[in-house]
């Protein structure tokens, strides 16, 4: 008899970015290396893994030419290999987890790499390197802005990816299991269309006053009320900027010191040009505004005063009303969901649209922290998290083509009794997720139903 002794999850090995083209000559193959996760490795186990790295990438290249290599897969790591500029590469070795069991007194591993799904790995090794380029710009920029030789501005851009990489590194939460993260998708705060359109009032408003503010973003306790022009997936990015940092969560006026300019400092995609940006926040309340200027338009102390009189009474309104909706919705919720069964048996949704990356769900958390493996396993179990984001990554690849994706219908039942449930049409996708021992297919299909016209009340969002 086979007897499950313990479990051991995913884990990070090591985490590199290097450039082949740097340190070409015999005895510099160090100088290839910018950044090595652990640091504590010795050099020359450093040099081996980025030369194996190198050497696969070459190997694949010869047949699928200037594509090189996504993933590799041994019994007991897999690799990730992301190119985001020329020559640089970034490559992710994770741990595969593995069950330790023991038969007949003896113990042997059971390594499960297919927990491991590609998709939602590649998706944070690019997350990774976007937070970079909102931070500090693209590699190529930092070495470009450095005047001093080119050994100088490779040291620079050494010193810049060790100060935000080995933080970055360290608040990864293993296993991911937010299929969010893989759709980079946000969750907004839902509002009455009046109380909507006065926010949009507000910020156009202020926009029109104070011309030097290009962009704003528009925050109710940590949730997203107006996301500005920003381009879906560098909303999904900054947002997530934003709940990661302390000095841009805390409570701030305008006409406070401002501290940590290095935190306010970004940059951002205008016309295909990176142009360095500066934030300005203001709370009341609840809310928060988040006001996007150019460094070249800096406010003045008179300018931020002049601003904070326009924009606090008006923001400290919206707040009190926004919170009033939230209660008064609240109660109603409450009064719906009074006779509900245990929380393993509610069933799970997610409604996403693909054009504006915006989701509506109740799977995991809205505001962007960090989910424990507990947590995740408590929200939805691992394996069916992989089986909503094949199924996601399915419908992108058979339209990526395709003007309009058609209707389609898709039932999944897990092994484990998870009846998956997706619908997609005009770029909408829409996923239930039900538990349910003894249901039919008669009865996974009218629940879905019944959760599609109770839940999504947006008819903008879903064109109902």
């Amino acid at each position: 008899m086979t007897n499950l002794l313990h479990r051991v999850e995913v884990s990070l090995r090591s985490f590199y970015i290097f450039n082949s083209s740097y340190g070409g000559r015999e005895g510099q193959e160090h100088k290839k290396i910018l950044f090595y996760h652990p640091d504590d490795i010795e050099i020359n186990t450093k040099i081996k893994d980025v030369g194996l790295s190198e050497a696969i990438i070459t190997f694949t290249d010869t047949f699928a030419e200037g594509t090189g290599c996504d993933i590799l897969h041994t019994l007991k790591t897999t690799q990730i290999f992301l190119q985001p500029e020329d020559g640089f590469w970034c490559v992710m070795t994770l741990n595969v987890p593995k069950t330790v069991c023991s038969k007949q007194d003896e113990e042997y591993e059971d390594y499960r790499n297919g927990e491991i799904h590609d998709e939602i790995y590649r998706k944070v090794l690019q997350e990774s390197y976007d937070r970079f380029c909102l931070q500090y710009g693209t590699f190529d920029t930092i070495l470009n802005r450095t005047k001093n030789g080119l050994s100088i501005a490779q040291s620079k851009l050494r010193e810049k990816l060790n100060i935000f990489y080995s933080e970055y590194v360290q608040s990864l939460n293993l296993p991911i299991c937010d299929v969010t993260q893989f759709l980079r998708s946000v969750q907004y705060l839902p509002l009455s269309k009046t109380l909507f359109l006065r926010v949009h009032n507000f910020i156009q408003m202020v926009q029109a006053t104070f011309p030097a503010i290009v962009d704003t973003l528009f925050l109710f306790n940590d949730q997203i009320v107006s996301g500005g022009k920003f381009e879906p997936s560098i909303l999904f990015t900054m947002y997530n900027y934003i709940m990661s940092n302390r000095t841009l969560r805390r409570p701030q006026r305008l006409t406070e010191v401002i501290d940590f300019e290095g935190s306010r400092k970004i940059f951002l995609n205008r016309n295909n040009e990176l142009v360095p940006f500066k934030i300005y926040h203001h709370c009341s309340s609840s809310a928060s505004l988040y006001m996007y200027v150019k460094r070249s338009d800096n406010l003045s102390s008179e300018t931020r005063e002049d601003l904070e009189t326009y924009i606090d009474a008006q923001l400290a309104l919206l707040a009190y009303d926004i919170a009033r909706f939230i209660v008064s919705h609240s109660k109603v919720l409450t009064l719906v969901n009074n006779a509900v069964e245990p929380e393993a048996l509610i069933p799970r949704y997610l409604f996403v649209n693909e054009q504006t990356l915006k989701h509506i769900s109740n799977i995991g958390n809205s505001k962007g922290e960090k989910l424990s493996p507990a947590v995740c396993q408590k929200s939805l179990p691992l394996h069916v998290v992989n089986l909503l984001i094949d199924s996601a990554t399915t419908s992108k690849e058979s339209n990526k083509d395709v003007a309009m994706p058609p209707f389609e219908e898709i039932l999944i039942k897990s092994t484990t009794d998870f009846w998956i449930v997706k619908r997609q049409c005009n770029w909408r996708q829409f996923y239930v997720i039900i538990f349910n021992k003894k249901a039919t297919l008669l009865d996974v299909t009218a629940e879905a139903e019944r959760i599609f016209d109770q839940e999504v009340t947006d008819d903008v969002f879903f064109d109902k």
